[in-house]
């Protein structure tokens, strides 16, 4: 029952959320007082997905990172997040092991490979933050490219749209920063974060002449 609740929250939230760009707020305008009933519901289900994260098998390195990617910008991570994190399989742990000698050799297997299993979950959430770095200034184009026709006619749209590039760009510019800290010296890691704060740079470059 689980799965479901978590898959109808994560889909539902980012389209309530975009309602307004999707053209649904006339159809839940006629709801009426129902729609508050909606708003809380959603806000429970938002409650419920949290929670359910945070008691997966997700590293803490993990759950910091989509909490804090997921409170900047709702619609865009609840879908990430379920089908990448919330959607992972568990890996069977059934097995019949018959001697003793097998039990033993799996355990100096694991002792051995344990070092590199740490280095890895060392790397990933500054990899991931790199990655994240180098879309940011995608994302905002394509939020901006979706968004440009509502924000003509509507000033709370515009108000709203340009809180959520400034996220998204300061999102970005921040994780950018953190991977480079804790990229350990990995090309794979300072390449594509390098090239994300260099793009975030030259748009706050050119936002600023554009002030002035």
């Amino acid at each position: 029952m689980k799965k479901p609740l978590l898959m109808f929250f994560c889909i539902a939230i980012p389209a309530y959320l975009l309602s307004s760009f999707l053209g649904l707020d006339d159809y839940l305008n006629l709801l009426g007082p129902t729609k508050d009933i909606i708003k809380f519901t959603l806000l429970a289900g938002f409650v419920f997905i949290m929670v359910e994260f945070w008691r997966s098998d997700t590293t803490t390195d993990d759950k910091l990172f989509w909490t804090i990617g997921t409170l900047l910008f709702v619609p865009i991570a609840l879908p990430l997040m379920y089908f990448n994190k919330l959607q992972d399989k568990k890996q069977s742990t059934k097995g019949c092991y018959t001697s003793g000698t097998a039990i033993t050799a799996q355990e100096d297997t694991s002792d051995l490979n344990q070092g590199n299993i740490e280095m890895q979950k060392a790397l990933t959430l500054p990899q991931k933050a790199a990655y994240f770095s180098l879309s940011a200034p995608l994302i905002a184009d394509f939020i901006i490219s979706l968004t440009k026709d509502a924000i003509k006619v509507s000033k709370i749209s515009y108000v709203v749209v340009n809180v959520t590039l400034v996220s998204v760009l300061a999102a970005g510019f921040g994780y950018g920063i953190y991977s480079l800290i804790y990229s350990k010296r990995q090309k794979k890691i300072i390449i594509p974060a390098m090239i994300g704060i260099s793009c975030h740079l030259i748009i706050a470059y050119i936002a600023y002449a554009g002030l002035g």
